[in-house]
């Protein structure tokens, strides 16, 4: 079994300082995705001091774009950070980065608590524990030297890329429900760089979340009132170039834009 806190801690120090990450050895890399999300618990104690706490949660590899893209055929979650996050409209500084990218998702903020051990968890539920939704873009870094070689459990151990996000303006007078009908697009300098609906991820954004109240608190981390979940992209990534102004709109939600300088 790898070394928790020891991955840990070399993952949190690549990261602060910002620096490509060769991989671990094969003896300290995590085996499989339990060790992998049980080096993500730690990273996110270490890393919450730095980066203002824990808000939420990304799920990546939700649409079949995305598991051809990263050749994984499974969601997988990573935490989030109130640092991290970009006011929409600002800039994205790229020295705050490795090499990031974005990608077009729809967020959601529940309003209660969406646990397991309460009953359960359906669509209906789900959606009845959703308080508000948004055009959300997650920021993601691609600090592997090699992503695709490092293999998914340390994917995961790292958060899974994620090194930040937007939120769009929320809106609380859409019906959850309905957010598989949803069409969601990036723009690139207002050309249309890629396109998709919300049933492209798991068959529906709600399913995502189910998933991940699942998953989490199997690994005793219940899904609380409060917390943002971004339910994975769409639009395969784009990855930024300074000047670019990126803007994911989405025909339900509104859209949000970033300035990348």
């Amino acid at each position: 079994m790898a070394d928790l806190s020891k991955a840990a801690a070399v993952l949190r120090d690549v990261r602060l300082r910002r620096e490509r990450f060769p991989g671990f050895s094969v003896n300290e890399a995590p085996k499989d995705q339990r060790e992998g999300y049980a080096i993500q618990d730690a990273l996110a104690e270490l890393l919450a001091a730095d980066l203002g706490g824990i808000v939420g949660y990304k799920i990546g590899c939700t649409s079949p774009a995305l598991q051809k893209f990263m050749n994984i055929d499974c969601p997988c979650s990573g935490t989030m950070f109130a640092a991290t996050e970009v006011e929409r409209g600002k800039e994205l500084r790229l020295e705050n980065y490795v090499q990031p990218a974005l990608e077009c998702e729809i967020g959601v903020r529940l309003g209660a608590d969406l646990d397991p051990k309460d009953g359960a968890i359906d669509r209906k539920r789900a959606a009845a524990a959703v308080a508000a939704v948004y055009v959300s873009i997650e920021i993601v870094d691609e600090r592997f030297v090699d992503y695709r070689g490092v293999g998914t459990p340390t994917l995961i151990a790292d958060n899974f890329m994620n090194a930040g996000f937007v939120r769009g303006p929320e809106r609380r007078n859409v019906d959850p429900l309905q957010l598989d009908r949803a069409h969601g697009e990036t723009l690139v300098n207002s050309t249309l760089y890629g396109e998709g609906y919300g049933r492209d991820v798991l068959g529906h954004p709600l399913d995502v979340l189910i998933w991940l109240a699942n998953e989490s608190a199997a690994r005793g981390r219940p899904l609380l009132e409060g917390t943002l979940v971004t339910t994975g992209s769409m639009v395969p990534p784009y990855y930024v170039q300074p000047g670019d102004i990126v803007t994911m709109r989405n025909d339900m939600l509104g859209e949000a834009t970033v300035v990348v300088r």
